[in-house]
């Protein structure tokens, strides 16, 4: 019965693809001639992400700061490793607002008196025009054994033509 079964539902979406093929064809022969008329209606474009690399570097620095920020707790060379990417990406000492106490990352010195467990859905945050740094729907740091929840923001400021964390504040 299992295999009957089994035999009907893998035959289910190999008959549905047939018809639509069938048609498919007929509506092709009709759509030949429309293309080839100048005045035939734009066909909608698929929406493409905007290519990678200085289309948007404050995005670029933002991510490598999180991602490296996750991992600067572990040890050997991985931590050294995180450590080096976040100093790349973000000042000296980045000011950390977390339920109304004031901590510090101190990425020259490679301490930080939070951690950073995850974070998710980034967006870009603007002052009309300008950037002022990027938005996270969901972000989790942790003091000692204390976790803290909730949207942030990462403030960021351009210097010599390259991104920095300066901020980051979470409600």
């Amino acid at each position: 019965m299992r295999a009957l079964l089994a035999a009907v539902l893998v035959s289910i979406p190999a008959l549905a693809e047939e018809p639509a093929a069938a048609a498919a064809a007929p509506a092709a022969k009709e759509a030949a001639p429309a293309a080839a008329a100048p005045a035939a209606a734009p066909v909608a474009k698929e929406a493409t992400p905007p290519p990678p690399g200085d289309a948007r570097p404050y995005v670029d620095a933002a991510l490598t700061f999180l991602k490296s920020f996750t991992h600067t707790n572990r040890a050997g060379p991985a931590g050294v490793e995180a450590w080096d990417a976040l100093r790349a990406a973000s000042a000296d000492k980045v000011a950390i607002k977390l339920a109304g106490k004031e901590l510090t990352l101190d990425a020259a010195a490679g301490k930080s008196d939070a951690q950073l467990v995850r974070f998710a859905k980034l967006s870009t945050w603007r002052d009309g025009k300008d950037v002022k740094g990027v938005t996270l729907e969901e972000a989790e740091l942790k003091v000692g054994a204390d976790s803290q929840k909730g949207k942030a923001k990462i403030a960021m400021s351009e210097k010599d033509g390259k991104w920095q964390v300066t901020s980051i504040e979470v409600e």
